[in-house]
């Protein structure tokens, strides 16, 4: 990359880790690569079974910093399943509130 910008390693780093599972219904496997980055930014969810049957895959991307790509990561599930709108089974709605509540909760003390 030449000189070498801040947060920028010199060469990308080209380590992979894997996960991957399976259960009766589905079968997952995830990749990451740090690549140019000074340290891992991305996170990601991948359920099975996220306690009815229903499985949740998200990538989120740090886009400079780890800190809210790991809090929707330990977040969202658990506000997703607790959501109104899951409960009855409106999955897209509770989707769109739960990413949004994300937003919200980031403004926060618990999100800082």
């Amino acid at each position: 990359m030449g000189a070498q910008l801040a947060g920028f390693n010199d060469s990308p780093d080209k380590k992979k880790d894997d996960y991957k599972a399976e259960n009766a219904k589905a079968r997952y496997c995830c990749t990451e690569m740090q690549g140019w980055r000074g340290s891992m930014e991305d996170s990601h969810i991948a359920e099975l079974d996220i306690g009815d049957g229903n499985s949740l895959y998200g990538v989120f991307d740090g886009h400079g910093g780890r800190e809210v790509a790991k809090f929707v990561q330990n977040h969202f599930t658990k506000n997703l399943v607790n959501s109104a709108a899951y409960r009855r089974k409106d999955f897209k709605l509770a989707l769109e509130n739960t990413f949004l509540k994300m937003d919200r909760l980031l403004l926060t003390e618990k999100g800082k």
